[in-house]
């Protein structure tokens, strides 16, 4: 095809097409910028590997320390850097909310071989009271000793 064979096409297309005057132009305003909702962040009562988010009442932290919800999850951090800890604890809380799990059960260790330092377990209440897994997150505590004791969290997650 020649380009003058373009031109005749888009003639033809053309025929019988009326300019618009000035006063025909449609206004176009810009649109309004739209502003991200954003939630506040969640501010978390911690006493060293324990915590509650607001409104969380001390009877449901009460049954948590006692073990009085069912462990659904479970997630063990042993030998775990901590670059690789963080991402597996966000993808499990996540996951154990898509599976609309209510307690979850954190193995972290006691910080025995990371020279005495719970580096973990302080990891773990980080992840848990920051970022993506705060807004999920009602309550954690130290396990039962059936469980792992202070070397694991129990994690209470919210209900959807």
């Amino acid at each position: 095809m020649a380009a003058g064979d373009d031109d005749d096409l888009l003639r033809e297309a053309m025929r019988g097409v009326v300019p618009l005057g000035d006063r025909e132009r449609a206004v176009v305003k810009p649109a309004k910028a739209i502003r991200p909702v954003t939630q506040p962040p969640v501010s978390f009562t911690v006493n060293d590997d324990e915590g509650r988010a607001p409104g969380v009442n001390k009877k449901e932290l009460a049954k948590l320390r006692s073990g009085g919800f069912e462990v659904e999850h479970r997630l063990d951090l042993h030998r775990a850097r901590a670059d690789a800890a963080k991402q597996l604890v966000v993808r499990h809380i996540g996951d154990a909310v898509a599976q609309v799990q209510r307690c979850v059960l954190i193995v972290h260790g006691k910080g025995l071989h990371s020279g005495g330092a719970p580096v973990l377990r302080e990891l773990v209440v980080q992840v848990l009271t920051s970022g993506a897994c705060a807004k999920h997150v009602l309550a954690f505590c130290p396990a039962l000793p059936k469980h792992g004791g202070r070397g694991a969290t129990y994690v209470l997650l919210r209900r959807r």
